[in-house]
């Protein structure tokens, strides 16, 4: 992959780049041109697997809970240190959803250590 060069046509180091904790921080950065883009790659990319999917607002059901988003961004670099790529992911803010309110049950599926052990056994076994 290309390194990002800066105004001067240098590569840039990874380390030069305060990366912004917020949009706002985002937007005030010289580097903005580069986080807006790597959002749009984002978003391009999330509609392409169907998993956002553009709803105009007189369609939304009225009893509809939206969840709120925010932007996470993170520079990828080279083995020397050297950017290669800006990254951007949206993320649901979760933590403010309601137990019972905005949503009735969590499920997390893991498996139970004695389902764990006897595939290490089989395992095992079959060499």
């Amino acid at each position: 992959m290309s390194r990002i060069l800066d105004k001067n046509g240098r590569p840039t180091r990874a380390s030069d780049i305060r990366v912004p904790k917020n949009r706002r921080e985002m937007l005030r950065s010289k580097w903005r041109e580069f986080f807006l883009m790597a959002e749009m790659e984002e978003m391009a990319a999330l509609k392409a697997k169907g998993v956002i999917v553009e709803i105009p607002g007189e369609e939304m059901p009225e009893e509809a809970l939206l969840v709120n988003t925010m932007w996470v961004y993170a520079l990828k670099s080279d083995h020397q240190g050297y950017v290669i790529r800006f990254k951007a992911r949206i993320v649901a803010l979760g933590n403010y959803q309601r137990p019972g309110i905005d949503f009735k049950e969590t499920f997390a599926p893991v498996a139970r250590m004695s389902s764990f052990r006897l595939l290490l056994a089989i395992a095992a076994e079959l060499g």
